[in-house]
């Protein structure tokens, strides 16, 4: 693999962090990002807020999105109602924000990819990051290749070197087509030199979980999280795609100890947002409440177990890290060769 392939597959999926966290929320209207006039609602909230999950339930988004919005509630003493929207690998749920009224009643948690990658390749209904209101980050997940606990493959090895004797035979399921899954079976195809059968899932990582229990693929990409709760039951992780071991497989090999050379550390980035023109008041609220979310013991304790690598971000923080990622998807999408849909 070049040396450039390596920095752009790094930065694609590492948190790309902007520096350290803030101890205490940013100043909105220094972002550049609330509306220029905005208008004051001290009130805020007053009624019940709206938190869109892009995703499906199964997956790891819906549990991150539903403590999230129960410890919300805590904080802003409102209901925050938790709205499961899958579809177009996450863009649907993601417009629905964008395309809502910017008086903070309409949220989401979406991902990187859905940030920052689908635009690239896709008629998402939005150009990119610039179009994104970050709130906060909440972290970044680790992915895993995993394998029926009944499947012939014992280690990454045994995977790796099947799949070169006999390209294109190796069903891999994902979440969906284009999904980080998705995407992270064609960068191990590029590095390795091997090629797989994608085999996407419109309703999600759920599904691709069902598909894989019952033999119909023989693998599949998905967050440590969700794999290590059926680690030796159900499933064989045969490696994780992070730089040491994962905290909840811990003795599971990384790709890289396997003898596998694949950048990167993380898989999915978690962030809060919301559509562009939120009044400051509004959006210092939001974030003022998200971090303490975030940065709660319980929350913290839920990403730990989950495989999340926790890195509570402000508003400022979060929309460098989502600049950051997209503009190495840009390189990414050019070295992979990928063309829009």
């Amino acid at each position: 693999m070049t040396v450039g392939l390596m920095s752009v597959l790094a930065l694609s999926l590492v948190a790309c962090s902007s520096g350290t966290p803030p101890t205490e929320p940013t100043t909105a209207g220094t972002s550049g990002s609330a509306s220029a006039d905005p208008v004051a609602t001290s009130n805020y909230p007053d009624r019940n807020i709206t938190l869109i999950i892009p995703y499906a339930a199964g997956g790891s988004f819906d549990p991150v999105g539903r403590l999230f919005a129960s410890l919300m509630e805590k904080e802003l003493g409102v209901s925050v109602l938790p709205q499961n929207m899958p579809g177009a690998a996450a863009t649907l749920g993601t417009n629905t924000v964008l395309d809502a009224d910017p008086d903070g009643y309409t949220i989401g948690l979406s991902s990187g990819s859905a940030a920052g990658f689908q635009p690239l390749i896709s008629d998402a209904g939005y150009s990119g990051v610039e179009e994104i209101q970050g709130i906060a980050k909440v972290g970044d997940s680790i992915e895993a290749l995993a394998v029926n606990i009944n499947s012939r493959w014992q280690t990454i090895n045994d995977f790796i070197e099947e799949a070169k004797a006999s390209p294109n035979t190796l069903k891999i399921g994902v979440a969906g087509e284009l999904s980080s899954g998705d995407l992270r079976v064609s960068m191990i195809e590029n590095a390795l030199d091997v090629t797989f059968v994608h085999v996407p899932h419109a309703d999600g990582t759920g599904a691709a979980l069902t598909s894989l229990l019952a033999n119909r693929v023989d693998a599949m990409i998905l967050d440590v999280g969700i794999a290590a709760p059926q680690e030796g039951t159900e499933l064989r992780t045969l490696a994780v795609m992070s730089d040491e071991p994962a905290a909840v497989l811990p003795d599971v090999p990384t790709m890289s100890s396997a003898g596998y050379d694949l950048p990167g550390s993380s898989g999915q980035l978690y962030f809060v947002f919301g559509p562009m023109g939120m009044p400051d008041d509004v959006l210092n609220r939001l974030e003022e409440a998200s971090l303490k979310a975030i940065e709660s013991a319980e929350f913290t304790k839920f990403l730990d177990d989950s495989g999340i690598m926790a890195e509570a971000l402000g508003v400022d923080g979060t929309n460098d890290d989502l600049k950051a990622n997209q503009d190495a998807y840009v390189e990414l999408v050019e070295i992979l060769g990928l063309e829009r849909q």
